[in-house]
C-alpha cells in the first residue's frame, strides 16, 4: 500500500509522479476505487524488552 501511495499520489514539485516518471504518461484514476476498496494497514505491533542477563549473578 504504501508502494502505491509512493509511486501514484506524492508528486514533484514539477506536478509528476513516480509512476508518470516511468511509463512516460500520465497515469488514469484507478488509485482511488483501490483506497474506497483496501482496509488501512494494521498498526504496527510494539517489541517487548527484553530483561538483560545477570551476569554478575552468575558467576558469584
Amino acid at each position: 500500500m504504501m508502494t502505491v501511495l509512493h509511486n501514484y499520489v506524492i508528486r514533484r514539485d514539477d506536478g509528476t509522479t513516480a509512476a508518470e516518471r516511468f511509463f512516460g504518461r500520465k497515469h488514469g484514476v484507478s488509485f482511488e476505487p483501490l483506497v474506497a476498496v483496501r482496509p488501512l494497514p494494521a498498526r504496527a505491533r510494539t517489541r517487548r524488552r527484553r530483561k538483560p542477563p545477570e551476569l554478575l549473578a552468575a558467576a558469584g
